[in-house]
């Protein structure tokens, strides 16, 4: 796909930022799309993030010459929201470190798959636990933004929709990362000294070894229920009401158009019924006709980012 300005990507920010281990982000994102393609920012303070949703401007309307102007007014309403840490360690027994030529030199060789990992647990955990229930929330308050597909059996799968702006919907990191030059926060355990494993789940419990710990310290801002839409219970296996018409509404759902830019996230299984309908719809176009941009890559336009981080048909049926 095409590079897309969604603004601050990690990928960008770890140009400026990163002096050490500069390919950190490029591993964290390689199999986390959609936190590579969405725009970052980072928190007011380093587990928090404490902002303001913009609810209302007043008009500026026409004044005559010389007479006074109106008053701006603003209503906000300052939501925090709490940053999670995302991460994991690593041990080597001595012997394998020994003959890899020591620990720095094993967990540099093994830290691409360990930092890939990292950023698909970040990518599922803003989908399940950020945007879903986002969405969800937003549409039981009366926002409508959801719609049921009608899939049962607990054989489903979603689509999101969200529109990123600098306000209302962004990525979130913490004044922690790049501390040190990298992104992720990287120490040695036990000050880089041998140790015994004292994890009863591991394999190589209570052997003598070496061990590394990388955290990451990110959250998402999500402020408004106009920056997001979305389908659930799709079951591609049966006769659902899942249509062309629902994708536009969810886009209509999300203001997909207004101020900053907006992306559709789905399991790439989605994403070929996706253009299948789209392909069902568009062939009854006659030539001469405006017809909409169907492609494998946008919807009208609107970009389809997908992931392997959406489960593949086995969501659980969600009540609206």
């Amino acid at each position: 796909m095409a590079s897309l300005p969604f603004g601050n990507t990690l990928n960008r920010l770890s140009i400026n930022k990163a002096k050490t281990f500069v390919d950190q982000v490029d591993n964290l994102t390689e199999s986390a799309p959609i936190v590579k393609t969405m725009p970052f920012t980072q928190s007011t303070d380093q587990m928090w993030d404490v902002s303001n949703e913009l609810l209302m401007v007043s008009s500026v309307g026409r004044v005559d010459l010389n007479a006074p102007l109106p008053t701006i007014e603003i209503a906000d309403a300052m939501q925090q929201t709490q940053l999670n840490i995302f991460g994991a360690q690593m041990f080597v027994p001595e012997d394998t470190s020994n003959l890899s030529g020591g620990p720095s030199k094993y967990f540099a060789d093994n830290r691409k798959s360990f930092e890939r990992k990292t950023g698909m647990d970040m990518e599922k955990s803003y989908i399940y636990n950020a945007f879903l229930p986002f969405l969800l929330s937003s549409h039981a308050a009366g926002n409508g933004n959801a719609q049921d597909a009608g899939g049962s059996g607990n054989a489903n799968y979603s689509i999101l929709v969200v529109r990123f702006d600098d306000t209302n919907m962004t990525g979130l990191f913490s004044p922690l990362a790049f501390k040190r030059d990298t992104f992720l926060d990287i120490a040695p355990i036990n000050n880089g000294a041998l140790y015994v494993n004292s994890d009863t789940t591991h394999k190589f419990y209570n052997v003598l070894g070496y061990g590394l710990r990388m955290k990451a310290y990110v959250g998402v801002r999500m402020l408004s229920p106009r920056n997001i839409g979305g389908i659930v219970n799709i079951d591609i296996t049966a006769a659902t009401p899942f249509t062309k018409m629902m994708v536009n509404k969810a886009l209509l759902a999300a203001r997909s158009g207004e101020a900053g830019r907006t992306m559709i996230m789905c399991h790439p299984t989605v994403k070929l019924y996706l253009e299948d309908i789209g392909k069902i719809q568009t062939i009854q176009t006659e030539y001469g006709q405006r017809a909409a941009d169907f492609t494998l890559e946008t919807w009208n336009g609107i970009p389809i980012v997908t992931s392997y981080n959406f489960m593949d048909g086995t969501e659980t049926n969600i009540s609206l």
